[in-house]
């Protein structure tokens, strides 16, 4: 993983950008998960998926007009580990991420082609 720099005018733009996307990801409706969530808990679970799809279709768009310029795109990312308490049972962590990535158009036709369509969705269960 490569660490991406970027000036102090895109990091302040990325900031303000992300009171849009935790909007977004507030109006993703929830899903029902009745028996897999704990006790006491209102029976709905953040549908991970759906908040993806939303970030990439309502908010990415947006940021990556601007931040294309200076050779970078972000997109909406989830993934989920399994954490084994030892003892026959665990929990599942979800995490949902929002990458800054570099645009390369000349050495990497992916990253060109994944900033250009933000309806791309990487959600990946283990097998």
């Amino acid at each position: 993983v490569k660490h991406v720099s970027f000036t102090q005018e895109v990091e302040q733009r990325l900031q303000n950008s992300l009171d849009v996307a935790a909007g977004v990801v507030r109006g993703t409706d929830r899903i029902v998960c009745c028996g897999s969530c704990f006790p006491n808990c209102c029976c709905t679970c953040p549908d991970y998926k759906a908040m993806v799809t939303n970030l990439n279709e309502n908010w990415a768009p947006s940021i990556n007009a601007e931040l294309k310029q200076h050779g970078l795109f972000v997109d909406a990312f989830h993934f989920w580990i399994y954490v084994s308490n030892g003892s026959g049972g665990g929990q599942r962590h979800d995490f949902l991420l929002i990458r800054v990535k570099e645009l390369r158009e000349n050495k990497d036709e992916r990253s060109v082609e994944l900033a250009d369509n933000s309806n791309h969705i990487i959600d990946k269960e283990p097998e």
